[in-house]
């Protein structure tokens, strides 16, 4: 198919013209037939024009229930579709892939911008949308997924791009913070060289990000003394907790309560 009148179908359609493209699926023998210059389906265009703010959802959904292929056995050029889902931030879409039998733990077979690691999941697309990263989260896709080319974790790529909402959502997640990269930096090292260029950045930089992530550093310190201390109180076969069991307590909680880590 011609790759002018898929975009003109496609547009129409982001503009709320579903009929035009109901129109057009006439004419094609192959609902996953790709146009001609990107080697896209009918489907892919359509993941990758919805926004939250379009009709494109409608034109995803209308063509999952007229058969099209949500795992196309071609490489697409983009995306994978639950990739391209995450991309753009629209949870309509992604559970309408997820509804129909997509790959949940798929990777983008090409990057979308040079700070994206290549043959990155799902959730490294969905870095700058907390809720999609919730949601993929919860039907199945690990947030603790590491880069192979250079040992990065999601929690750094949000943390470098300043985005708090994401940092939070990970963090609740468990994503440790102390794990490094190949070039020794932690998710804090991250979030400093963000916070940093605050000022120069505002779109994309957040300089809360290293209180927070700071904070979960100290629960997890906390976390570990406490163990310890319970090992030892185990050791002189002591029962129950003292006040050094409660002091740590208290400053566990502490913590948590003003940075809302489980909020």
């Amino acid at each position: 198919m011609r790759y002018k009148d898929v975009m003109q179908v496609m547009n129409s359609g982001v503009g709320g013209n579903l009929q035009i493209l109901k129109e057009f699926l006439t004419t094609l023998t192959d609902i996953d037939e790709t146009d001609a210059k990107a080697e896209l389906t009918c489907l892919s265009w359509a993941v990758q024009l919805s926004t939250p703010r379009n009709w494109g959802c409608e034109m995803v959904s209308y063509l999952i229930y007229k058969g099209a292929d949500v795992n196309p056995k071609k490489k697409v050029t983009f995306h994978n579709l639950l990739c391209c889902a995450a991309n753009t931030g629209c949870i309509e879409n992604a559970k309408a892939l997820v509804d129909a039998g997509v790959v949940i733990e798929c990777r983008s077979y090409s990057r979308s911008a040079p700070s994206l690691p290549a043959n990155g999941p799902p959730l490294f697309e969905a870095v700058a949308h907390p809720e999609m990263i919730q949601y993929l989260i919860e039907v199945g896709c690990n947030p603790h997924f590491i880069t192979p080319e250079n040992n990065k974790t999601l929690l750094m790529h949000a943390a470098e791009r300043g985005y708090k909402d994401s940092v939070r959502v990970l963090l609740n997640a468990g994503v440790n913070p102390e794990l490094k990269d190949d070039s020794g930096n932690t998710a804090l090292d991250y979030a400093a060289v963000s916070n940093s260029n605050f000022s120069a950045e505002p779109y994309f930089n957040d300089p809360g990000i290293v209180e927070l992530i700071e904070a979960e550093l100290q629960i997890r310190e906390l976390i570990r003394q406490e163990r310890e201390l319970a090992f030892a109180m185990a050791g002189h076969h002591r029962l129950g907790r003292d006040s050094g069991m409660a002091s740590f307590d208290e400053g566990l909680f502490d913590i948590i309560n003003q940075h809302g880590r489980f909020s």
